[in-house]
């Protein structure tokens, strides 16, 4: 289980997201990068 996938379990998560942040725009984004780019985002540095 990811740690995402882990969050999106907890009972009642959406009410301790900062506001206007919900499950749904999360996984929005989570569907938007590959584990690439997420790593790279990560760590911008260039070999």
């Amino acid at each position: 289980m990811t740690p995402f996938e882990k969050l999106k379990s907890l009972p009642d998560v959406e009410k301790h997201l900062r506001p206007g942040i919900t499950i749904a725009s999360l996984e929005e984004q989570a569907r938007a990068m590959n584990d690439l780019d997420a790593a790279v985002a990560l760590n911008p540095r260039s070999p």
